[in-house]
């Protein structure tokens, strides 16, 4: 279980690709992104943590 704190979205062209950064309350586990990125299609998900 993870709580989304915030969402930012963006995208270049209309019905093109986006881009989208969600920031979390607790770090989020590889596996539990790899499922999170299955479930929407989503070409790449990668983790970046920077409060370290």
């Amino acid at each position: 279980e993870i709580n989304i704190a915030g969402a930012q979205v963006s995208r270049a062209d209309a019905g093109g690709e986006a881009l989208m950064a969600i920031t979390t309350d607790s770090e989020v586990a590889p596996e539990l992104l790899a499922t999170i990125a299955e479930r929407i299609g989503a070409r790449d998900a990668r983790l970046a943590n920077l409060t370290s």
